[in-house]
């Protein structure tokens, strides 16, 4: 029972932990090292943080204007994991993605505009070029910091992420 006890994660989020760009600044510590030991002594073993996914991985040929600090933000990502890693705590990342984004963005690919809200539009996962944009910079995230315990993604409401989006449709109205 001690081994699948431990096999079970029991993440958490930090009360205070840092919002906006935290691995953009090596300054930030969103989890230092006493938080960290005090969580593991509680039996907590992940810590789960949000990220954008256009900020930590690279540019694309489908998307040239993403990435940019990502190589920065891969960096002190993976010295955090390393680092919550000696406490026996995995880093999970939220994701919300692939993100709504303003008009402007879908000049000349129309064809991957989904649904407005709230001045935005969301991009269309049917089309290929979004859901391989997706696939290919989570293998990128996970192939460049291999220590992470994991992502997990609320697609409903929270971020307009798809035409399917709960809020999209409240929105429409």
């Amino acid at each position: 029972p001690a081994a699948e006890d431990e096999a079970q994660p029991r993440f958490i989020y930090s009360y205070f932990a840092l919002y906006g760009d935290p691995l953009l600044d090596p300054e930030l510590d969103p989890f230092p090292d006493g938080v960290l030991q005090r969580l593991a002594q509680s039996g907590v073993n992940g810590v789960w943080m949000h990220v954008v996914l256009r900020q930590i991985s690279p540019p694309t040929k489908s998307f040239p204007e993403f990435g940019q600090g990502h190589q920065t933000r891969i960096k002190n990502l993976g010295k955090l994991v390393e680092r919550a890693n000696m406490y026996g705590i995995k880093i999970y990342l939220y994701i919300s993605e692939p993100r709504a984004m303003p008009p402007e963005f879908f000049k000349d690919r129309e064809y991957m505009q989904g649904v407005p809200l709230r001045g935005y539009y969301t991009m269309c996962t049917s089309v290929p070029e979004v859901r391989e944009w997706v696939t290919e910079s989570l293998e990128y995230v996970f192939r460049e910091v291999p220590g992470l315990g994991g992502v997990f993604t609320i697609s409903k409401c929270e971020n307009p992420t798809n035409c399917y989006s709960d809020c999209v449709a409240l929105d429409a109205d």
